[in-house]
């Protein structure tokens, strides 16, 4: 009898990849930098990246799939640079090396130029200016939202699936404490519902992974921009509170002109207790010990404070 194979996390990699090969596919298909050594700097759910001559950082897409988000994101970062780079706020990914068709890799990739920093998941909101992060952030937000295109890149439905976070839930739970799995499930039984208003040009996945801090925990840059496009008025504000509550959220919403109201802020709540789950199981399954630290940190605090229970309860 023949076993079932395994399944395959959701963020596997069809297209692995060693610095050794990154350096031969970049030399094979940009003559500038062929010789030049490559050293890996992260993997996150969609793409490998590495930095190249110790100045270029390329995206290698894991699957076919992530090919079109990683396009969009190219032509979206285009039309916000002019602005961005007039307002002197927070850094974008410039793609400068797009790479249509390569040599030796089956799929596009791209890269741009080096953007110094260290994910703000990796500090804890208490150690650092929270606030003047936030504020950083929203005011990078509000160049989003005023640069949205006349016609919507894409259609943003809701994608929020409750048996997706359960069964991440699951997944994590020997690394939670009981009764905050408890406590989510019982959350996740009754699915807050978006907000009603409309919805604005938005990042789309604004983790706390996806902003970058100096060696004084300044925000300096943002990245990873595949998912922008149209979503809920909260949405951006998601990761932000997760990290730091409603303080923080509040701050960078006053900087983005983004009025939250009530329903937004439960929302919020509810949807950043999800990014809690999921970065707790993606941390927890890949090895990411700091992540999985981070998520149960975030979530500690949404517990008690009540906000678990009923997501309509502010923080304190």
């Amino acid at each position: 009898m023949r076993l079932p194979a395994p399944l395959r996390p959701p963020w596997h990699n069809a297209f692995p990849l060693a610095p050794g090969d990154v350096a031969r596919i970049v030399g094979a298909d940009i003559a500038a930098l062929a010789g030049c050594a490559a050293a890996r700097l992260g993997e996150g759910w969609d793409f490998t990246t590495f930095v190249v001559d110790a100045r270029i950082v390329f995206r290698f897409p894991k699957r076919r799939q992530c090919v079109r988000p990683q396009k969009r994101e190219i032509e979206m970062l285009a039309r916000l640079a002019p602005r961005v780079a007039a307002s002197g706020c927070l850094a974008i990914p410039d793609y400068r090396w797009i790479v249509e068709r390569s040599r030796e890799f089956p799929l596009p990739y791209a890269g741009y130029p080096l953007l110094h920093g260290r994910p703000l998941v990796d500090i804890a909101a208490a150690d650092c200016d929270a606030g003047a992060i936030a504020e950083s952030v929203g005011r990078l937000l509000a160049l989003v939202r005023a640069s949205a295109p006349t016609k919507p890149p894409r259609p943003m439905p809701d994608d929020f699936s409750a048996p997706d976070v359960l069964h991440d839930l699951g997944e994590a739970a020997p690394a939670m404490p009981k009764e905050i799995v408890a406590a989510c499930r019982a959350l996740l039984e009754h699915h807050v519902p978006p907000p009603t208003s409309e919805r604005v040009f938005s990042h789309g996945d604004l983790g706390v992974e996806h902003i970058l801090v100096d060696d004084d925990a300044r925000a300096v840059a943002v990245i990873d921009w595949g998912d922008i496009g149209f979503a809920h008025n909260a949405f951006d504000f998601v990761g932000l509170w997760a990290w730091g509550g409603d303080a923080v959220a509040a701050r960078a919403a006053e900087a983005a002109h983004a009025t939250l109201t009530p329903e937004h802020r439960r929302y919020m709540r509810f949807r950043g207790i999800c990014y809690a789950i999921g970065t707790i199981y993606y941390g927890y399954k890949d090895g990411h010990e700091a992540l999985c630290r981070s998520g149960l940190e975030w979530l500690a605090r949404a517990f008690a404070n009540g906000q678990i229970e009923d997501p309509s309860r502010p923080d304190g």
